[in-house]
């Protein structure tokens, strides 16, 4: 229904529209409604784990165990949320692997390096 506010005593010559409560609730339901439900997380197999670092070009066995048994562990959150692509998370984890390698320390036995050491003395 299109009413005047000029009409009611208001001052300004603009038109305001009311709608009824009964029709925005038909049409917001109706939108609701049309909407596709959100696909919820599933979790991966180890199997599928292994699947998708063996197709990323990942020849470490243990690399697949470690990734399904840190996000096992941590309920599959990625920080505060929910995991959404398990896939993108594999493909993050892949890119960190050399960030957390240890590195060799063989000159620490190496009898040569011993002995450059206590010449420096």
């Amino acid at each position: 229904m299109l009413i005047n506010s000029t009409q009611k005593g208001g001052k300004s010559p603009f038109f305001c529209f009311y709608f009824a409560p009964r029709t925005i609730k038909k049409k917001t339901m109706k939108l609701y409604s049309d909407k596709e439900k959100k696909k919820r997380f599933k979790e991966p197999t180890p199997e599928e784990v292994a699947n998708q670092f063996s197709l990323k070009g990942v020849t470490d066995p243990l690399e697949p165990q470690k990734f399904y048994a840190h996000y096992s562990a941590n309920g599959w959150y990625v920080g505060r949320s929910k995991m959404k692509n398990w896939r993108a998370a594999v493909a993050g984890w892949i890119l960190r692997m050399n960030d957390f390698k240890k590195p060799q320390k063989d000159d620490r036995f190496n009898p040569d390096s011993i002995k450059d050491r206590l010449s420096r003395w």
